[in-house]
């Protein structure tokens, strides 16, 4: 569960989307976080990639993340 004071939100966040939470970090890019999900989980790896950018969105669109570009790696989170 995330909670922004500022505007007085809960964010309520499952298991994916709280490692992929726990990974963005702002020195990893999409790409790393999937490829670091990705090895802890090999044999479901197509399911991981859309799961990332499923949580990477609801993130996003919740407020509590924001992607910045970076040359040709996929953004930053």
């Amino acid at each position: 569960m995330l909670y922004r004071h500022s505007q007085k939100k809960t964010t309520y966040l499952n298991e994916t989307a709280a490692a992929v939470w726990q990974l963005c970090d702002g020195r990893r890019t999409v790409r790393e976080v999937i490829d670091t999900l990705a090895d802890a989980y090999p044999e479901m790896r197509d399911a991981v990639v859309a799961d990332v950018n499923e949580a990477i969105d609801t993130l996003f669109r919740a407020g509590v993340l924001r992607l910045e570009a970076s040359g040709g790696n996929g953004g930053q989170a």
